[in-house]
């Protein structure tokens, strides 16, 4: 959006859906206003043909939508609101905005980054998914707004960019930034779960302050095992909604089984996908093994780690990890193998504790006992951490945990487990004072869920 001209507009987001065409190579396009343009880059999978590409537009003409992601309940949302039946999901949000405006968004269930023009007010709208699993980064001055779904064909637009300290402090700290956070100075994303509306006017532009669509706080939907079960076929209905075939990722570990046993309960049967390569366990036997007991069909794909596909790594890397090489290998396993959707177990572990950490959640209440007693000599601190099963923990995180003053709740223990430089280190590698983002959730007993969120976004 900006108040310069339109052919110049529409030549930078011609240029920013170029370059991000490897997010969706199967259709792009653009459309414009009077001082706003909005462009898409489409990997198609609900409605692949014509029907689904965008813009999408409202029945009324009024409300433009491009839209990343995919929402699993469009049909369900079809049936309920009497909404115009074909289409595609995109179709589906352009219609709901038009009855609903904002209030439609806490009736998506899916992933999704997504700009809504109002033609006639000229404001936009942009909005992401209650996890963050979308991104979308925004970058504002007083005459202009640009957005994209990637940092580095936002940045490539701008000059003068500044790289930004708090951003590196938090990846000193916990290896990402955080779910809101674009390491450059002037640049957000926009926060899980939130949106924003862009309103411009003859000699400026106005940015609201986030808006959240939903309750931040991710409750569990259940508390007993019959009603997780259920929750859990029902999310893997709800993602196997699909118009092009969905791959499954199976290793020999727990969650991925699962799904492949929910996804034979229903009835459906999928290709699965073990990736192997050099410093990768061999779980293809397991997995061979687990296929074919459901059902499924299986397939072995190498990944290897070549000098091409570290440099690859690097260059899709949008914000500075120290994690993300694994997924990076196996998707491109999967596009190999011809595949558009894929499924994995991944987030399992954050919703149901796996994590080796979580095994010391129950020996808070003893730590907590411990702190009333002086500290141990620092040999007992350790052969008690050894016998707490902590001993993978280095040595310095092991005296944290167990002297007084240490992780006493599940959030401040995650980030200890996260941790790379503690906040005295980060401090002097930045050369000024660092606090963390994320000590505000210290207290909240439900943090660790919100802290995944936050730096996985």
């Amino acid at each position: 959006m900006s108040t310069g001209n339109r052919a110049g507009r529409e030549q930078l987001v011609i240029a920013i859906n170029a370059s991000q065409s490897h997010r969706g190579p199967d259709h792009t396009a653009i459309a414009s206003s009077e001082r706003c343009t909005i462009g898409y880059s489409r990997l198609a999978i609900q409605e692949p043909t014509a029907v689904g590409n965008q813009p999408a537009r409202s029945g009324d003409g009024r409300f433009v939508l491009v839209f990343n992601g995919e929402i699993y309940n469009w049909h369900e949302l079809i049936r309920q609101y009497r909404l115009p039946t074909g289409g595609s999901d995109a179709q589906v949000i352009a219609e709901l905005w038009q009855r609903h405006g904002e209030r439609a968004l806490p009736l998506l269930r899916g992933m999704f980054a997504l700009a809504v023009l109002d033609t006639l007010t000229g404001d936009v709208t942009l909005a992401r998914d209650r996890f963050g699993i979308k991104p979308l980064f925004v970058w504002q001055s007083s005459t202009e707004v640009r957005f994209a779904s990637e940092v580095r064909p936002l940045a490539a637009t701008l000059q003068g960019l500044v790289f930004d300290r708090r951003a590196l402090g938090d990846y000193l700290h916990l290896g990402s930034t955080l779910g809101d956070e674009a390491p450059y100075v002037g640049m957000q994303a926009v926060p899980p779960g939130h949106y924003v509306v862009v309103h411009p006017s003859a000699s400026h532009i106005e940015v609201s302050t986030p808006h959240p669509f939903c309750d931040e706080t991710f409750v569990p939907a259940t508390d007993d095992a019959i009603g997780t079960i259920d929750a859990f076929g029902d999310s893997i209905r709800a993602h196997l909604v699909s118009d092009v075939p969905i791959a499954l990722l199976l290793s020999a570990g727990v969650d991925s089984t699962l799904i492949a046993m929910g996804a034979a309960r229903q009835a459906r049967s999928l290709h699965c996908l073990t990736v192997t390569g050099d410093g990768m366990p061999d779980e293809g036997s397991a997995a061979a093994d687990t296929a074919r007991h459901y059902g499924h069909t299986h397939e072995v794909v190498p990944a290897d780690l070549t000098q091409a596909a570290l440099v690859g790594f690097f260059d899709h890397m949008q914000r500075p990890t120290v994690d993300g090489l694994n997924t990076y290998l196996v998707s491109a396993a999967v596009h190999a193998a011809g595949f558009k959707v894929a499924l994995s177990g991944l987030g399992g572990d954050e919703a149901l504790a796996g994590y080796r950490h979580a095994r010391m959640l129950p020996l808070l209440n003893q730590l907590r006992w411990l702190d009333r007693f002086p500290d141990l000599p620092k040999r007992t601190l350790m052969t008690a951490g050894a016998r707490l099963g902590i001993h993978d923990f280095e040595k310095a995180r092991v005296q944290r945990l167990i002297m007084r003053g240490g992780p006493r709740r599940p959030l401040q223990l995650t980030m200890l487990q996260r941790e790379l430089f503690d906040v005295s280190s980060v401090s002097t590698l930045l050369g000024e004072p660092y606090s963390p983002a994320l000590a505000t959730f210290a207290d909240d007993p439900l943090g660790a869920s919100r802290l995944q969120s936050w730096t996985h976004a």
